[in-house]
């Protein structure tokens, strides 16, 4: 495969003091879709948007019951909070998925942990109070979301497939 399996992935822009950026797969993509961004596979051919959407949606496929998210869910929650005006970054150190940021997380701490649920999922009791706690102690507030197909013309097999199919997705907060 022409990109790495892991978190990070390494990728190279084009600058003048050869600068190399570490991004998730999330956050390249983001950059890809807004034509801000390239990715090159093995033999130096950039990778259409499709094609780069297989890839990553192989390194996190749709997640078994309890299992974590896929890569779309991942990315529709993204999306939304970066149209949004977040900036948004790794939320692992706090038990998240995401941390919001009102701006560069170099000048300000981040307000939200985002912790993504499956649509039919509940909180348990005990994870609540874990995560509660934890965002108490760092000085954040927990934010709770859950990526809601909009309408059955999608499948979460057919959007993991296709980027263009996230507009019959919808990210409800709570």
């Amino acid at each position: 495969s022409a990109l790495q399996s892991s978190w990070n992935t390494l990728f190279t822009t084009p600058s003048a003091h050869d600068m190399h950026v570490y991004l998730t797969p999330v956050e390249a993509f983001h950059l890809m879709l807004h034509h801000e961004f390239t990715v090159h596979d093995a033999n130096g051919k950039i990778l259409p948007v499709p094609k780069a959407w297989q890839q990553f949606s192989a390194i996190y496929p749709p997640p078994f019951k309890g299992m974590g998210v896929s890569f779309m869910e991942l990315f529709c929650v993204y999306e939304h909070f970066r149209h949004h005006g977040w900036i948004v970054g790794k939320g692992l150190n706090y038990g998240g998925d995401y941390c919001l940021y009102r701006d560069s997380p170099d000048v300000c701490h981040s307000d939200w942990i985002v912790a993504i649920m499956e649509p039919c999922a509940t909180v348990k009791w005990a994870e609540l109070v874990v995560q509660l706690r934890i965002a108490s102690t760092v000085s954040k507030q927990m934010l709770y979301c859950k990526v809601v197909k909009l309408d059955d013309s999608a499948d979460n097999a057919t959007v993991d497939l296709s980027p263009q199919l996230l507009e019959n997705f919808h990210v409800e907060t709570s």
